[in-house]
């Protein structure tokens, strides 16, 4: 265990959002003394209120890792945009457990300073409706502004209460993930970006940050990168089709056409894991420059830089990780290995 640094100041218009959040009035209100419940409405508190419709963090924000960083945009989908009317709380319940959760979207004017422009987006728990005390680690709240991203989730994890928060600027850039128990007494990571905060512990980054990761996003955004995976695991070898296959998309990325060369560009960049195995297995040297410089961008854009194969294939939150690579001969190993921690 560590000390924990003192907290980061948040950016003033998250503090704002946050105020105005708690001091607006509800969606819908009914007395709760009505003799006639009406369907759909809930009790909160003293009152009973109508929520919004149901969400998911996937339908209102959308979260991706891009040039090593976790970037965190509000993007409702079609059926929460015309739900999100400007500096307009919203009560709306949560899809994972039917709990209650405020949400306010507020879009700012030239009226303010340029640091503070832009749209900001709360979601927080409502009063007595946050997750259960014994529940597995999940969000407990979210703040997306100009001024920068806030995940807070609380939870269990390895039979230990803890206390969640990844902060990080707009642009992901200088995160922060803080893990607190009961005690205050955790760990406190502070990186260039996610790649970064990876380096500094990717199990405990994995096992505190992932699971709210994957509640905002509906991915795995930390599964461990194809490239990575694969140089790990050396005794996994190219089936003769993906040898093929490559062989192919390299002819035509050397095609005198360019149409033939940008359509092959996209096909080896999504035809999934097994390209990425032969290019791991390929020696460059023996490619001319601009081919080996394609095939070097896949490698990176499918590598979070873990590039040591003793500590990965002992490093038991990275194995439980791979339970759902896309590569089943990964799986079968992964499951190998982590058989082995249990004898």
């Amino acid at each position: 265990m560590v000390k924990l640094y003192p907290r980061i100041q948040v950016a003033s218009c998250i503090a704002i959002a946050l105020t105005s959040i708690a001091a607006s009035e509800p969606t819908i209100l009914v007395p709760p003394e009505s003799a006639q419940i009406r369907e759909g409405y809930r009790l909160l508190g003293r009152v009973w209120v109508r929520p919004t419709g149901r969400f998911q963090f996937s339908q209102i924000l959308k979260a991706d890792i891009n040039q090593s960083r976790l970037q965190i945009l509000i993007e409702p989908d079609d059926a929460w945009k015309p739900r999100l009317i400007n500096a307009r709380r919203v009560i709306a319940e949560a899809d994972r457990d039917q709990s209650l959760w405020w949400m306010m979207f507020t879009q700012t004017t030239q009226l303010v300073p340029p640091a503070q422009r832009g749209a900001t987006m709360v979601m927080m728990p409502a009063a007595d409706s946050g997750p259960a005390t014994n529940a597995a680690l999940q969000l407990s709240g979210v703040t997306v502004a100009p001024g920068g991203v806030i995940l807070r989730g609380t939870g269990m994890v390895d039979a230990l209460y803890v206390n969640v928060e990844y902060r990080a600027d707009a642009q992901g850039r200088s995160p922060r993930l803080t893990i607190a128990d009961a005690n205050n007494k955790g760990f406190d990571f502070v990186g260039e970006d996610l790649v970064d905060l990876l380096a500094k512990d990717a199990a405990v980054v994995r096992a505190y940050l992932s699971p709210l990761l994957r509640e905002l996003s509906g991915r795995d955004l930390l599964m461990p990168r194809a490239a990575d995976v694969y140089r790990a695991f050396q005794e996994i070898e190219p089936s003769p089709e993906e040898e093929r296959r490559f062989a192919e998309l390299l002819r035509e990325l050397a095609s005198d056409v360019a149409s033939v060369r940008a359509a092959a560009s996209d096909q080896l960049r999504n035809s999934g894991t097994g390209m990425v195995l032969v290019a791991v297995r390929t020696d460059l040297s023996r490619l001319p420059p601009g081919l080996a410089t394609q095939v070097l961008i896949l490698l990176e854009e499918n590598s979070f830089g873990e590039t040591s194969a003793e500590k990965l294939r002992a490093d038991y939150q990275w194995l439980r990780a791979l339970d759902t690579f896309p590569d089943r001969r990964v799986r079968d190993l992964s499951r190998e290995l982590l058989a082995e921690f249990v004898d």
